[in-house]
């Protein structure tokens, strides 16, 4: 049986174009393995999205990341490609 810790981060406020959290939650599997859920996509996604990564970083070694776009909203693509030079 594999350990699973779970982290989840609250998002204080919505993305401004979108009425949902930028990150909605993170999670580490199988000790090693990070996952961070994006509900929506907007302006602060780069700034919650790099708390998240710090978060899980902080306690844990990271080997791999998986980013979860599925589902996401929002209208403002251009704030994703950040999160693909992690």
């Amino acid at each position: 049986m594999t350990a699973r810790a779970w982290l989840v981060v609250p998002a204080k406020s919505a993305a401004p174009d979108t009425n949902v959290a930028p990150v909605s939650s993170s999670a580490l599997f199988d000790e090693s393995y990070g996952y961070i859920r994006i509900a929506g996509v907007g302006l602060r996604l780069p700034e919650q999205f790099s708390s998240a990564l710090q978060m899980l970083a902080a306690t844990n070694k990271v080997k791999g990341l998986v980013i979860d776009l599925r589902y996401a909203s929002g209208s403002v693509v251009f704030a994703a490609l950040p999160l693909s030079h992690v």
